[in-house]
């Protein structure tokens, strides 16, 4: 098994996620994931995106560049220790600065949803 499948399959048993409980939030069809997993074919750029947001590991993990260890729950101990970061300065922002920020990040999880 290639070791971008073997990845894959990793974290979504970690994810402890159905296929379609994971088909639900990236918005693949079923067919398609089914060829992920299986290794018949690797994710496009976007579905890769998807699959890591899902996942909750770095788009570089799923892609072989990169280890990662997962915690008891399957998430990523690189992406807490990065929210926990980025938690940390958006503390230190000012009020009206974190007012500006929320509204960048709610569009663009508005255009996110429209892709």
């Amino acid at each position: 098994m290639d070791n971008r499948t073997r990845r894959l399959n990793e974290a979504f048993r970690a994810s402890g996620l159905t296929q379609t409980e994971l088909c639900n939030r990236t918005g693949i069809n079923p067919g398609a994931l089914s060829s992920y997993l299986s290794g018949r074919y690797f994710p496009k750029q976007r579905a890769l995106e998807r699959l890591a947001d899902a996942l909750n590991v770095p788009i570089a993990y799923l892609m072989g560049y990169e280890d990662i260890i997962m915690d008891k729950n399957g998430i990523s101990v690189d992406y807490i220790k990065d929210e926990m970061i980025l938690i940390e300065k958006i503390k230190k922002l000012s009020p009206s600065s974190r007012h500006l920020l929320e509204g960048i990040i709610d569009t663009m999880l508005e255009r996110r949803e429209d892709d």
